[in-house]
């Protein structure tokens, strides 16, 4: 098929959304890229931040690196968010002081001495039930 059974086959609709998906841009995408290549920077400039932006990302196909870079900023917030309450629990930690800690340590050593004589106890126990069954 060639370019003019192409062009008279279609509609106006349907041609420019073919050219659409060869350009990757838009009309107004492409209308800006020339005049940005033909050096009238003044539309360009004129534009809002978010236009010059996607304009700028179709024509360096750049696109992945500003979801990149979103997808950072966001783990970035969740990390801070994740390490300021982190470090608001750590800041209500009071450290043992010595004395408590020794007590601590003696509590801990009379429980397992406690639990030692309670196990063996429970074993005589077992032994008399298993007689006196």
């Amino acid at each position: 098929m060639d370019s003019e059974q192409i062009l008279s086959n279609q509609s106006k609709r349907e041609f420019e959304q073919l050219i659409e998906s060869r350009l990757g841009l838009n009309f107004e995408q492409f209308t800006r890229a020339v005049m940005l290549a033909q050096s009238e920077f003044s539309a360009f400039l004129k534009a809002d931040d978010k236009e010059r932006s996607e304009l700028l990302e179709k024509l360096t196909n750049t696109a992945i690196y500003s979801q990149l870079g979103r997808r950072a900023y966001s783990k970035s917030k969740e990390a801070e968010e994740a390490l300021k309450t982190l470090t608001a629990q750590a800041s209500n930690i009071v450290p043992l002081g010595p004395e408590q800690l020794v007590e601590l340590e003696q509590r801990f050593s009379d429980a397992q001495q406690q639990l030692k004589a309670h196990q063996a106890q429970q074993r005589q126990l077992e032994l008399k039930q298993q007689w006196l069954i």
